[in-house]
Protein backbone atom coordinates (compact mmCIF):
# COMPACT_ATOMS: atom_id res chain seq x y z
CA UNK A 1 0.00 0.00 0.00
CA UNK A 2 2.72 2.69 0.82
CA UNK A 3 4.47 2.01 -2.61
CA UNK A 4 0.63 2.79 -3.84
CA UNK A 5 0.82 5.99 -2.12
CA UNK A 6 4.05 6.90 -3.38
CA UNK A 7 3.21 6.54 -6.88
CA UNK A 8 0.41 8.51 -5.99
CA UNK A 9 2.20 11.15 -5.06
CA UNK A 10 4.69 11.13 -7.58
CA UNK A 11 1.56 11.59 -10.05
CA UNK A 12 0.44 14.39 -7.86
CA UNK A 13 3.92 16.06 -7.58
CA UNK A 14 4.35 15.84 -11.38
CA UNK A 15 1.03 16.90 -12.27
CA UNK A 16 0.65 19.85 -9.74
CA UNK A 17 4.52 20.89 -8.90
CA UNK A 18 6.47 23.33 -11.56
CA UNK A 19 3.82 22.40 -14.77
CA UNK A 20 1.45 24.84 -15.65
CA UNK A 21 -2.30 24.12 -15.55
CA UNK A 22 -4.11 23.83 -18.70
CA UNK A 23 -7.61 23.94 -16.85
CA UNK A 24 -8.19 25.87 -13.69
CA UNK A 25 -10.30 23.39 -10.94
CA UNK A 26 -11.34 24.70 -7.83
CA UNK A 27 -9.23 23.26 -4.61
CA UNK A 28 -10.83 22.37 -1.44
CA UNK A 29 -8.41 23.53 1.21
CA UNK A 30 -8.93 24.39 5.27
CA UNK A 31 -8.10 23.60 8.36
CA UNK A 32 -7.22 19.15 8.14
CA UNK A 33 -9.48 18.17 11.37
CA UNK A 34 -13.04 19.35 10.07
CA UNK A 35 -12.54 17.95 6.65
CA UNK A 36 -11.30 14.76 8.22
CA UNK A 37 -14.44 15.10 10.09
CA UNK A 38 -16.51 15.18 7.16
CA UNK A 39 -14.84 12.20 5.23
CA UNK A 40 -15.18 10.20 8.50
CA UNK A 41 -19.29 10.98 9.66
CA UNK A 42 -20.48 11.93 6.00
CA UNK A 43 -18.34 8.99 3.86
CA UNK A 44 -17.42 6.74 6.30
CA UNK A 45 -14.17 6.93 5.21
CA UNK A 46 -10.94 6.48 7.23
CA UNK A 47 -7.50 6.43 6.69
CA UNK A 48 -5.83 3.54 5.17
CA UNK A 49 -2.07 5.11 3.71
CA UNK A 50 -0.56 8.02 4.03
CA UNK A 51 3.06 9.10 2.69
CA UNK A 52 5.18 11.89 3.86
CA UNK A 53 7.12 13.61 1.20
CA UNK A 54 9.31 17.07 1.48
CA UNK A 55 6.81 18.36 3.96
CA UNK A 56 3.50 17.31 2.33
CA UNK A 57 1.89 14.35 3.30
CA UNK A 58 -0.48 12.76 1.11
CA UNK A 59 -3.18 10.41 2.86
CA UNK A 60 -5.25 7.82 1.48
CA UNK A 61 -9.15 7.62 2.65
CA UNK A 62 -11.49 5.01 2.20
CA UNK A 63 -14.97 3.52 3.00
CA UNK A 64 -16.12 0.01 3.35
CA UNK A 65 -19.45 -1.51 2.09
CA UNK A 66 -21.01 -2.02 -1.70
CA UNK A 67 -20.24 2.04 -2.65
CA UNK A 68 -16.85 2.64 -1.80
CA UNK A 69 -15.63 6.16 -1.26
CA UNK A 70 -11.92 7.13 -1.60
CA UNK A 71 -10.40 10.27 -1.08
CA UNK A 72 -6.79 11.86 -1.59
CA UNK A 73 -6.21 14.40 1.17
CA UNK A 74 -2.88 16.42 0.56
CA UNK A 75 -1.63 17.55 4.47
CA UNK A 76 0.52 20.46 4.32
CA UNK A 77 3.22 21.49 6.82
CA UNK A 78 0.83 24.71 8.19
CA UNK A 79 -1.40 21.38 8.99
CA UNK A 80 -3.90 23.12 6.51
CA UNK A 81 -4.97 20.19 4.07
CA UNK A 82 -6.83 19.88 0.82
CA UNK A 83 -8.76 17.66 -1.58
CA UNK A 84 -7.03 16.48 -4.33
CA UNK A 85 -8.87 13.75 -5.83
CA UNK A 86 -12.40 11.98 -4.88
CA UNK A 87 -14.44 8.92 -6.21
CA UNK A 88 -16.56 6.08 -5.38
CA UNK A 89 -16.19 2.23 -6.74
CA UNK A 90 -19.40 0.48 -7.05
CA UNK A 91 -18.59 -3.38 -6.55
CA UNK A 92 -21.18 -5.68 -8.77
CA UNK A 93 -22.55 -9.11 -7.27
CA UNK A 94 -22.80 -12.05 -9.13
CA UNK A 95 -26.44 -12.67 -9.77
CA UNK A 96 -28.20 -14.26 -6.99
CA UNK A 97 -25.75 -13.20 -4.38
CA UNK A 98 -27.41 -11.27 -1.79
CA UNK A 99 -25.91 -8.56 -0.23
Amino acid sequence: MISLIFHLAALVAFLFGSHPATAQVETVCGPRAPLVAALTETFGESLVASETIEGKRIELWSSSGLKRSWTLLLVLEDGSACFLAQGTLAIQLEEGVDA
